[in-house]
This record gives C-alpha cells, sequence and structure tokens, in this order.
C-alpha cells in the first residue's frame, strides 16, 4: 500500500447537503502514456492537473476515490492569506528574509487562485472578503498592534482597527483586531468540480478507483503499479495525497490532527455586517464565515489525531464547545447546529506546506498543502508563469517545466519576488558591510605604507625617506577616501533594479488592474 488510509470526514457537510456534483462519465478506450500522471484528485490536484494541462502536456489524474470524496467535502474554504502562524513568530523560526516572502507568496496564492476562477468562469459562491483576526491568548491585543506594524512594514494589505470600528464590521466586543483585505471564501466542491470539467473539456484524463500499490523511476520514467495489476507509465508524477501520507514522503514535523466544524441553519438577519471572515490569535483557536444562503459555519478545536472512532465520538461535545464559543462572541446569532461534521487536517511547525521533489525516486513530486490555509497552498506549485515559462518549440523541456512548477514554491522560502530593501534594517546592513570593507581597506593601506616606507629607507637612505614616505601617505590616502565614498554612496543610495518589477509588489500596492500585470 502505497500511502495511509484513513476515514477522512464524518457527518454531513453542508456541501453535500444536495449531494456531491457530477462530472461528465470517464471517457473509456486506450490511452496514450501521458507525459504526467497527477494522484489525488482533491483541490491540490485539481489545481496541479489544471496547470499542467494548461501549460501543454498530456495529463492524466487517478485516485482509489471517486473525484471530491476525500477531505475536499470537509473544507470550510477559508481562502486566506494569512498564516497560522504569526509572522513575528515565523520571523524568529526562519528568519527576516524567509518569513517575508512566504507570506508574499502566501499573498500572491489568493490573487492567482482568484484569477484563475474568473478566467475560467467557475460558479463556486466565491464573493470577496475581507479577514477580522481577533487577539487571543497567541497574540494578545497589544501584540496584535505590533503584528500589524510588522504587516505594514512588508506592505501586506493590513491595518489595525479598534473597539468601536470592530463592533460596527462584525459585532464583535473585542479591544481590536487586525483587518486584512484581499481574501475571499468559496464553495470548495463546485469548485474543484469547475476545475476538473475544465480539465476534462480541454482533453485531460480522469481516472478512479486506481489504487496506486508502488512506484518505480529507475528506468528513465515513473511506473506506477496498481492494486488492479495494470501498471501505468509516465515521464513524471505528482503526488498530491493531502493528509494520506505517503510511506516515501513523509516530511519532518508534519502532522494529521482533527477538526470539527458546525452549520447553522439559513439566518440571513444575524449575519455580520461586513461579512468578513473571522478567527482568533489563539491555539485551539475559533473561526468563522458566512455562506451564499445565510448560514454561519464555525469550527476548529483541533487536537492530534489518534484515531477515526475516538475522533467521531468526540463531534457532540467539540460542536458544543465551538457553539458556546460562537455564542460569546456574538451573542445575537443562533449557533444551534443543523450540519456537523469533523475531518483530518494537517499541521506543520511554521504553518507552510510541503512542496518538491521526492528523494531517491527521480521524476517524483509531492504537493502536501499542510497547515490553515489549505486551498491557498494548492495554489502556488499549480502556477506558473505560461508567458516565460513555457517549454521551447522544439524542446520537450517537460523536466524543467514539472521542477517550475512544484519545486519553485518549495518550502515557500524561494520566492522569487524582490522586497524593498529601503528599510532602516537594510540601511544599517549595508552601512556595516561598508564599514567592515573601509576597515580593510585601511589596513591594507598600513601595510603597504609600511612595506613602501621599508623599500625608501633601504634604496635612499634616511634623509630622503622622510619626504617620499610622506608623498606616498598622502597619495594613497586620497585614493582610498575616494574609493570609499564611491563605494557608500553605491551602497546606500542606489535601489536594486528588480524591485520594481516584482509583480506581487506591484500588486499589493495597487500598481495593477484585477490581479493583472500592467505593461
Amino acid at each position: 500500500m502505497l500511502t495511509e488510509k484513513r476515514d477522512l470526514r464524518t457527518g454531513v457537510p453542508l456541501w453535500l447537503a444536495s449531494g456531491a456534483p457530477r462530472l461528465a462519465p470517464l471517457r473509456k478506450g486506450a490511452s496514450p502514456r501521458p507525459d504526467v500522471v497527477v494522484v489525488g484528485t482533491g483541490i491540490s490536484g485539481a489545481l496541479v492537473a489544471d496547470a499542467l494541462l494548461n501549460a501543454g502536456y498530456s495529463v492524466l489524474a487517478a485516485d482509489r476515490r471517486k473525484p471530491m470524496s476525500g477531505s475536499t467535502p470537509a473544507s470550510t474554504a477559508l481562502l486566506q492569506s494569512e498564516l497560522d502562524t504569526p509572522l513575528l513568530e515565523l520571523t524568529q523560526k526562519l528568519g527576516a528574509t524567509t518569513a517575508a516572502r512566504v507570506w508574499w507568496r502566501s499573498a500572491q496564492a489568493v490573487q492567482a487562485l482568484c484569477d484563475r476562477i474568473a478566467d475560467l468562469r467557475i460558479e463556486c459562491d466565491f464573493p470577496p472578503r475581507t479577514t477580522l483576526y481577533l487577539p487571543g491568548n497567541v497574540l494578545d491585543a497589544s501584540a496584535l498592534k505590533v503584528e500589524t506594524l510588522a504587516h505594514q512594514k512588508l506592505g501586506l494589505r493590513s491595518v489595525h482597527i479598534g473597539r468601536e470600528e470592530l463592533r460596527f464590521m462584525s459585532g464583535i466586543n473585542k479591544p481590536g483586531a487586525i483587518l486584512y483585505e484581499g481574501n475571499a471564501e468559496a464553495d470548495p466542491l463546485k469548485l474543484v468540480a469547475g476545475l476538473w470539467r475544465n480539465f476534462l473539456k480541454n482533453g485531460g484524463r480522469l481516472a478512479n478507483d486506481v489504487e496506486v500499490t508502488e512506484v518505480d523511476s529507475s528506468r528513465g520514467a515513473v511506473s506506477l503499479a496498481t492494486k488492479s495489476g495494470a501498471t501505468i507509465t509516465a515521464k513524471h508524477a505528482v503526488f498530491c495525497t493531502g493528509y494520506e501520507l505517503m510511506k516515501f514522503a513523509r516530511p519532518r514535523g508534519y502532522k494529521v490532527i482533527s477538526t470539527w466544524v458546525l452549520a447553522t441553519k439559513q439566518q440571513p438577519k444575524n449575519l455580520w455586517p461586513s461579512k468578513s471572515l473571522i478567527w482568533e490569535a489563539a491555539d485551539p483557536y475559533l473561526y468563522m464565515r458566512t455562506t451564499a444562503d445565510g448560514r454561519i459555519i464555525a469550527g476548529g478545536e483541533d487536537e492530534p489525531f489518534s484515531d477515526d472512532a475516538k475522533r467521531d465520538a468526540l463531534i457532540p461535545e467539540k460542536i458544543a464547545t465551538i457553539a458556546r464559543k460562537a455564542k460569546k462572541l456574538m451573542p445575537h446569532a443562533d449557533f444551534t447546529a443543523e450540519y456537523a461534521w469533523a475531518g483530518s487536517f494537517g499541521d506543520s511547525p511554521t504553518g507552510i506546506p510541503a512542496i518538491g521533489p521526492v528523494k531517491r525516486l527521480p521524476g517524483c513530486y509531492a504537493v502536501l498543502g499542510f497547515g490553515g490555509n489549505g486551498i491557498t497552498f494548492s495554489m502556488p506549485p499549480a502556477r506558473m508563469d505560461t508567458n516565460s515559462d513555457t517549454r521551447p518549440a522544439s524542446e520537450p523541456g517537460l523536466e524543467d517545466a514539472v521542477l517550475r512548477l512544484v519545486r519553485r514554491s518549495m518550502q515557500w522560502a524561494e520566492a522569487e519576488f524582490v522586497l524593498a530593501r529601503a528599510e532602516a534594517g537594510g540601511i544599517l546592513r549595508r552601512f556595516a558591510a561598508a564599514v567592515g570593507v573601509a576597515m580593510l581597506a585601511v589596513c591594507l593601506t598600513l601595510v603597504a605604507l609600511v612595506i613602501l616606507a621599508q623599500a625608501a629607507v633601504a634604496a635612499l637612505g634616511e634623509i630622503l625617506a622622510g619626504p617620499v614616505y610622506a608623498g606616498l601617505a598622502v597619495g594613497l590616502a586620497l585614493l582610498v577616501t575616494v574609493i570609499l565614498l564611491a563605494f557608500l554612496a553605491r551602497r546606500l543610495l542606489s535601489a536594486p533594479a528588480k524591485q520594481s518589477a516584482s509583480p506581487v509588489l506591484r500588486w499589493m500596492t495597487g500598481a495593477t488592474a484585477h490581479g493583472k500585470e500592467t505593461p
């Protein structure tokens, strides 16, 4: 067995109330060897398969389940750029530069997802939303203000609001919150169904009841042995198996936990005015959103996964706790659960996903969207600039394309976007570097003067050595001064040439329209 087998959810998610979306019947007949096999037909598999097909490659997507029958229906589809791990905490864990790139990458992912949904005209109850981040036991009211300043320093679209504005937007009586722009919500089943319909319409192949048992990539291609005895051969394979971890790809520190969710009855008059996504800077945290038909979804109370039976037995207790906490925030709303469910959820030490090549299996890649932004995390590996990164007409280039597709966003720390370097910390670092170079130059100058003086004494005698030494000293001092002034001016006054070319920076500062780069 290639992956773990889990009962990924229990109960009746709201999205399945009217039944699962239907796809066109799968096409029968012989299938040529695809360029890429995508294993997994949830949201990650759908986004990766869509991007590869859009780039011009033949793609087969396979799963042992029917499409959209795993963990996707259990998703609450809060499509937001904010990570579970606050920026200040992530900076301590990964460093300032890496943490900044991770948050920028996440912001870009939400916009990319919005663009793709608009391009394909997928009807999935997808309104834009702001997010309200409330104080809790991880970040209190004072710490939220410091967190806001850190975001604003990077140019992220966030602002701290006070008690009155928070009450006006949500009816919640708290000291304040961080208000984020640029997020959204969706019906996850409609979203994934729309992606697969487009995939099939444009020549992709989708197969269910295909359980991969073994993988071999030792002969220049990837061979997938299946439980039925058949073998699928492709040039590359991308594994999007979600919370059923593969035996050969278990990221260190990543784990599966359990989460619980309720959906209320329809109560449009009790919804908060802004309909913002709401969550707490707490552990465990509570989160809430609205739906297109006037319901409230609330969830949280996450805890480590032990087994399906224990998780399911906790549903009544966990749902009652969620309802009680939500009622405390919004006394005017009714949090009686009309729908309740439990599901599996991925967690990582830093709140970022595991994306990259699989060791010792050439041509194989893993996209595991662990963290609180599962759908958003699935977008960066699926996003490829098809104008600049497509294969040349005479060169298949599939290796490079797939590497770009999943490796470019590996650990979300290698984003290609250049961050602004005009902040005080950057100036101080450059000044320190310049001082270091200056000290080195002075030392070298002194050594040179000593050597020249000794040579002058030996050649001219002590009487003539003095004037020669003075002249050399003045000349070298002037030369070093000119070089250092030029060096300092260049380091402190020049801006990085690529800074204005960053699409994320231009979008986040309002220099683009509808998420597209301006000419």
